[in-house]
């Protein structure tokens, strides 16, 4: 039977005959089980009290009891030398279970191991469970999402480092921040407040140290919660936030309920800064799975391969925050804004073009050229674009002529 409409389907394993082979009889599986138990209780000490019940019920047998599928007997001393062959009661326990479960042979319905599962009867018993265990958890962190009540803030963190120690190689590390307003129930229903981005300072002098020692997943992690946090504060307001995050270790030490293990003067800044904004605004805090489709934290991963580059930054300082470095931000986002859309216009407009040109009845050329880029000859003009991702580039944010890290 496929579990896609709950109805027998042919090209889901062969003939509805072979079906009923696979099927699994749970009454004889319990039988022989109870069978099996029974043979250990025979086995073990005659003083026991087992014993002495057993004696009773074969004195009052009922219909369904535990000697019900006993061999048969004219004692229990009887039975307990029976249950002493071992290889014999074995049998017996085997002769009671159902058949073993077939596999389903290949009919010629694109049945291929390497074609994949035809459908979630196919799915390993062990993966249809994770599955199922990450659908719950994406479940649940909507529905936490959908209880924030509409106007509240959503910070979506993360963190992330190249490498991260594994044979001694610390990589590139970043952080990144994604800052919206909730207005609706859909994960579009969101107005940008802020995007930061950059990487782990370990320079104690420098003006953007929040007290990392190291550069790893770890402090990346913690560094994206302290500048979201760092935001509300500048931000001074009182409407409920959520800090949407995807390492529950940083979250923890944030709000004080495990002591880190390194990185001390780091962890003890997240935690000041928590309890500062959570006596102003109540602040929640909401797992999400890492990589799992969410719009807020698949941003705040971008951003994260951002703030691994050179720059320019998008960072909020823990002192010395001004109204100048908020306007340099924002014109900074706003012009990533802009050079998206002209590159998407710039992908679009040889389409355009070559449809324009097809409508009119021109007998014009559209080819695409080796690297991707489309190339179209229109009343004897050609019009070339490279390839345009819809998200800005995974290298980070490029903005013409621009060195400067905010």
């Amino acid at each position: 039977m496929c579990g896609n409409d709950g109805e027998w389907c042919q090209a889901c394993g062969g003939d509805q005959e072979a079906a009923e082979v696979t099927s699994l009889d749970i009454i004889k599986v319990l039988r022989a089980r109870r069978l099996s138990y029974l043979g250990h209780m025979l086995r073990s000490n005659e003083d026991r009290l087992l014993h002495i019940a057993i004696g009773q019920m074969q004195a009052d047998r009922k219909d369904g009891d535990l000697l019900m599928d006993a061999p048969e007997h004219s004692s229990i001393a009887e039975l307990i030398e029976k249950a002493k062959d071992r290889d014999g009661w074995r049998k017996l326990v085997n002769d009671l279970k159902p058949p073993k479960r077939k596999r389903r042979q290949d009919t010629g319905n694109n049945n291929d191991a390497s074609t994949g599962p035809r459908c979630a009867g196919d799915i390993p018993w062990a993966t249809s469970q994770k599955l199922s265990k990450q659908q719950r958890e994406t479940l649940m962190t909507a529905a936490k999402i959908l209880s924030m009540p509409d106007g509240s803030v959503l910070a979506y963190t993360d963190g992330g480092s190249d490498g991260n120690g594994a044979g001694g190689v610390y990589g590139r590390v970043g952080w990144g921040a994604c800052i919206v307003r909730k207005t609706g129930d859909s994960e579009d229903d969101r107005i940008e407040l802020e995007e930061l981005w950059g990487p782990v300072e370990t320079d104690a002098d420098s003006v953007w140290y929040l007290g990392a020692e190291e550069k790893t997943n770890n402090t990346a992690e913690l560094t994206g919660i302290a500048q979201a946090l760092l935001w509300s504060k500048a931000d001074g307001g009182t409407t409920p936030m959520a800090i949407v995050y995807d390492s529950e270790y940083a979250a923890k030490l944030t709000q004080g309920l495990q002591q880190p293990k390194s990185n001390a003067l780091l962890a003890t800044m997240c935690n000041k800064l928590y309890q500062e904004e959570v006596s102003r605004r109540p602040i929640a805090f909401i797992w999400v799975r890492g990589h799992s489709a969410n719009k807020g934290n698949d941003r705040a991963d971008l951003l994260v391969q951002w703030g691994k580059e050179q720059g320019p930054y998008s960072r909020i300082p823990l002192r010395g925050e001004t109204q100048e470095r908020k306007e340099l931000r924002e014109a900074m986002r706003k012009r990533i804004a802009e050079e998206k859309k002209q590159k998407e216009e710039c992908s679009d407009a040889p389409q355009a073009a070559a449809t324009a040109a097809l409508e009119d009845g021109h007998d014009d050329e559209v080819t695409t050229s080796g690297d991707g880029g489309t190339n179209a000859a229109v009343g004897g003009d050609m019009l070339e674009t490279e390839r345009s991702d819809s998200q800005p580039s995974q290298a980070g944010p490029y903005l013409t002529g621009s060195t400067q890290k905010y």
